[in-house]
């Protein structure tokens, strides 16, 4: 999808060397591959107007299941709560009511009543926002087979600000997509000649934490930002372009600029090298900024899943008006906490702001 595209965006830059683009190192590179500078200086975190703000969260409310919508149910429960979405959409209302899907997600954000009382027809709004999805999907991605039954609340993000943005706009000028767009180096290191093969940068919109499945990844919430900062993934029959030879490597992945809002998915299937066990994340995570400090992030939302691949259910729990987090499945409310469970699926962390 569009929305996973590399780009440059409006992202907060970490304290590692900013990359942009794709690149690609000779097979015997120098000790410390060369950064490709950015093409305008980063926006300092401080100054972004993109920071969580409590003032735009809204009331705890619940959405109709009109038949296997609960992934897109959670999905919108999650992505309402952050604070930043909501003024960009709210802000670019000539924008996205340029598609069918931009038109009704701006509906929907309203009719959340951010900073206020929801609409009394807000439930409603879900079925809205997933038939004109469906509708632009058809017309703008023919092969895309999306929203006839239960699908994936990650996918859902990836097509819904997909099909926000107007036909030929690039994600990372999109008032919405920028927000979530992450930029990550990748390294290639083969263990044989004990050098890095090959580095080149790209972007997404979920952050994919799959390495946290292997028993014994867990640990405190420093563990979890060190995780959201590196990961590896071991290779298996590898052909390493400068020794010749052949065996396991190591992928080595950086985050190089952090979006406002940090979507981390987990695996929880096991046909697919995941597991169903509770991973540890906190409440707030620390990122190195550039330049020094810290970007600090807190959780906003945390969406579940019960079940397997081709079928289950879904549901979130979300900071809401207050500071108070409710767990919010369908049309069922009830105060809750924030807290890792075998069925964690997704969680959203939302920039707060910088510290020294």
């Amino acid at each position: 999808a569009r929305a996973g595209r590399a780009g440059r965006g409006r992202g907060i830059w970490t304290g590692r060397a900013p990359l942009s683009g794709r690149m690609e190192t000779p097979a015997t590179p120098p000790a410390a591959p060369p950064a490709e500078a950015p093409a305008a200086p980063p926006p300092a975190a401080g100054d972004t107007h993109d920071a969580y703000d409590p003032a735009l969260a809204p009331q705890p409310f619940g959405l109709h299941n009109t038949g296997a919508i609960c992934y897109l149910n959670s999905f919108l429960q999650m992505l309402v709560g952050c604070t930043a979405f909501t003024r960009a959409v709210l802000r670019g209302a000539p924008y996205f009511a340029q598609t069918r899907t931009g038109a009704a997600v701006h509906a929907f954000v309203r009719a959340a009543g951010p900073g206020g009382r929801p609409a009394a027809d807000v439930a409603r709004h879900s079925a809205a926002v997933l038939a004109a999805l469906a509708e632009d999907l058809r017309a703008r991605r023919p092969r895309v087979r999306f929203g006839g039954g239960q699908e994936s609340a990650s996918e859902a993000l990836v097509h819904i600000l997909d099909m926000m943005e107007p036909a030929g706009a690039a994600p990372a000028e999109s008032p919405a997509t920028r927000l979530f767009l992450h930029r990550f180096r990748c390294e290639l290191h083969c263990p044989a000649c004990r050098r890095v093969v090959s580095t080149e940068t790209d972007s997404a919109v979920v952050l994919s934490l799959f390495h946290l499945d292997a028993p014994g990844a867990q640990g405190g919430p420093g563990a979890f930002s060190a995780a959201v900062c590196r990961q590896t993934s071991p290779t298996a029959d590898y052909r390493c372009p400068g020794c010749g030879r052949r065996g396991p490597a190591l992928r080595v992945y950086t985050l190089a600029m952090a979006p406002e809002i940090l979507v981390c998915a987990f695996n929880l299937y096991e046909g697919y090298g995941g597991a169903r066990r509770r991973r540890d994340f906190p409440e707030r995570v620390e990122l190195p900024a550039a330049g020094g400090g810290r970007l600090v992030y807190r959780l906003v939302g945390q969406v579940e899943h019960a079940g397997c691949l081709s079928g289950g259910h879904y549901w979130a729990r979300g900071l809401r008006a207050g500071g108070a987090v409710h767990v919010l499945n369908d049309t069922g409310v009830a105060p809750a906490a924030f807290a890792p469970t075998p069925d964690t699926y997704m969680v959203a962390f939302h920039y707060a702001g910088r510290e020294a």
